[in-house]
């Protein structure tokens, strides 16, 4: 009786495991607080989050195999969990490092739902990659669709007063840089998905898929992240042709050459996929090679003040989502010249790494660039050993660095890194041992 006993527990257990993550990629990206034109984006999703990865983290601690290996297997997301509650601990504002601004909603509460939802990814895909796998691109793609939908003017939902003129898509995620580095970090896995199809209809479904998400990264006119498309897409092709022979590779050469056919077009001023409000594809293109432009200037401004204020606390840093605290918000002639007479809040250095030293100093950076390389280590493992997993370890890699070099350029926000951590996890859990249905 005590047997069954445990194992019903565990079988809950896995359940809510499961569950709590396959909610986390497939539903919280896509929610919206349509009854807060104020914070629309940010809230629901940061408190479903601590909801979903509470009901993950039940799941986790349910299972006695989990719980032995937490130890031996999580050091790197442990460290950095230690180093983000010091970081909070000795903020100059805990309790705003705790809970987050009030319109960002990324203090220490939701960096830690970040690295259960890791945890818990990577022994999900032990077990179901492809149920995984399929939450992924299921949120994916439908952003992909509502933000191409809104590119061509068609909008679902009631927009803000600071939304409502935008062209740019921008989907549920409440920025075109946050919605462009999703769809950055998901087309690898659609593109592995037609690699792997076993039938010429999932290979067409997941072929167009993939040439939907291509076009909506090209849709959030986001020059961040058109980088790491770009990287993403070079890395992809070097180890697809590489490591993979016969059927896959000549997909993945269709889908190539498709995705820089619509790139063309695109492209083309005045054509079928130019922008309404007339803006040239090329011209944004060629601001990012001109040093005096404002749109770079303002990324180097930030990242100079940034720099100074890290040097003045850098080992633990200011504590989670402090910058806006930190930084003078005094509205100079610079800021004028760059952003306009308007002042705004500036809560963001715009770039990840200078982010984590503000937010966690140099010992929370260390700790995040371990778990980094952890799943890289990961799935270069499985890309050496071969395989049936081989195509999504390819796609992880694309997809977090294409994503990576997106986010030197931006930041992370509640409404994307959800579903980054659990690749993250999703990659250091693909070269151990498989205990179900690939």
């Amino acid at each position: 009786m005590a047997t069954i006993a445990h194992r019903s527990t565990s079988s809950s257990a896995t359940l809510a495991m499961t569950w709590g993550v396959l909610l986390v990629v497939a539903v919280v990206p896509l929610l919206v607080d349509l009854s807060n034109l104020d914070d629309t984006y940010y809230g629901l999703k940061a408190r479903t989050l601590l909801g979903l990865a509470a009901v993950a983290a039940l799941g986790l601690v349910g299972q006695h195999e989990i719980r032995s290996a937490l130890l031996r297997d999580a050091g790197p997301v442990l460290a950095f969990g230690a180093a983000a509650t010091a970081a909070t601990v000795l903020s100059i504002d805990p309790r705003l490092a705790l809970w987050g601004s009030s319109w960002r909603h990324e203090g220490l509460l939701v960096f830690l739902a970040y690295l259960v939802v890791c945890v818990a990814s990577s022994e999900l895909v032990r077990r179901r990659l492809r149920l995984w796998a399929g939450a992924l691109l299921g949120s994916g793609g439908a952003m992909a669709v509502y933000g191409i939908a809104q590119y061509f003017g068609a909008e679902l939902i009631i927009r803000d007063p600071l939304r409502a003129d935008w062209v740019a898509a921008f989907a549920t995620t409440g920025h075109p840089n946050y919605f462009g580095a999703l769809m950055v970090l998901v087309l690898p896995f659609a593109v592995a998905a037609c690699l792997v199809a076993r039938n010429r209809t999932k290979t067409a479904a997941a072929g167009l898929m993939s040439l939907v998400i291509s076009l909506a990264v090209l849709c959030s006119f986001s020059r961040a992240a058109w980088g790491g498309a770009l990287v993403a897409a070079g890395l992809m092709t070097v180890l697809v042709s590489r490591r993979l022979t016969g059927s896959p590779v000549r997909r993945g050469a269709v889908l190539l050459g498709l995705a820089l056919a619509i790139t063309v077009v695109f492209g083309l001023p005045g054509g079928l996929l130019a922008p309404r409000d007339g803006s040239s594809f090329l011209a944004e293109v060629v601001t990012v090679t001109r040093i005096d432009s404002n749109r770079v200037a303002d990324r180097l401004y930030l990242w100079t003040q940034t720099a100074r204020l890290v040097i003045r606390r850098p080992v633990f840093g200011y504590g989670p989502d402090t910058f806006a605290a930190v930084l003078s918000q005094e509205w100079d002639e610079r800021r004028r010249q760059l952003w306009g007479r308007t002042p705004r809040i500036i809560d963001k250095a715009h770039n990840d790494t200078l982010d984590m030293l503000m937010s966690f100093g140099v010992v929370g950076l260390l700790a995040y660039w371990g778990i980094l390389a952890a799943a890289f280590r990961s799935a270069a493992r499985v890309i050496r050993s071969g395989g049936e997993r081989v195509p999504w370890a390819i796609a992880g890699v694309c997809g977090l660095a294409g994503y990576l070099v997106a986010l030197q350029f931006g930041f992370s926000v509640v409404s994307v890194a959800p579903v980054f951590w659990s690749v993250l996890g999703a990659m250091i859990g693909l070269s151990r041992p498989s205990r179900g249905v690939p």
